[in-house]
């Protein structure tokens, strides 16, 4: 893919922060944006990455 300005964004990448970004919204929908501890952000990274797994109503976690 070439942008406007001639820059070749490799398609890899753009799948990437397409995953990354819906992942975000997910997690956010799902509730997992609370950073009171570290548990909780390395949940909230979590479902980020995996974000099919809460979107289709299972649940991810990591506890300390």
């Amino acid at each position: 893919m070439v942008s406007s300005t001639g820059v070749r964004i490799p398609l890899a990448s753009l799948i990437l922060l397409v995953w990354l970004i819906v992942g975000v919204i997910v997690a956010f929908n799902e509730g997992y944006d609370q950073f009171g501890t570290w548990s909780q952000f390395a949940t909230f990274l979590l479902a980020v990455v995996l974000w099919p797994i809460p979107a289709t109503g299972g649940q991810v976690g990591i506890v300390f």
